[in-house]
């Protein structure tokens, strides 16, 4: 059995928590919240080695992204977008349609 995904969710927007609550019953998910800003936040970030960051793209700025990327590598980084709630990966840049397609592509 493979070890479950490490996501740590950064904010407490409607979409992330919209979000949460679709990757919270997957059993191939771990799921950490974390307060921002994403300084504080990537702190923590460190005791749990996550393999997916979600963040409210309105709150974080353009240094602190450069910042996790350089912190984290490899990490998968995922910004939602409050405006019709919808998600977009950094890192790719495109627009998923659904949580629930989200959830499928974080867990692999």
């Amino acid at each position: 059995m493979t070890r479950p995904r490490e996501v740590a969710i950064v904010g407490k927007s409607a979409p992330l928590a919209e979000l949460a609550a679709v990757l919270k019953d997957n059993a191939q998910i771990r799921l950490t919240s974390l307060e921002p800003p994403m300084a504080a936040a990537a702190a923590e970030m460190n005791l749990i080695a996550p393999d997916v960051i979600i963040f409210d793209r309105a709150i974080v700025a353009a240094r602190d992204l450069g910042a996790l990327i350089l912190k984290f590598p490899g990490v998968k980084l995922i910004g939602l977008e409050e405006a019709a709630s919808l998600v977009v990966a950094t890192g790719g840049e495109r627009t998923v349609r659904s949580f629930e397609e989200l959830a499928r592509e974080i867990a692999g």
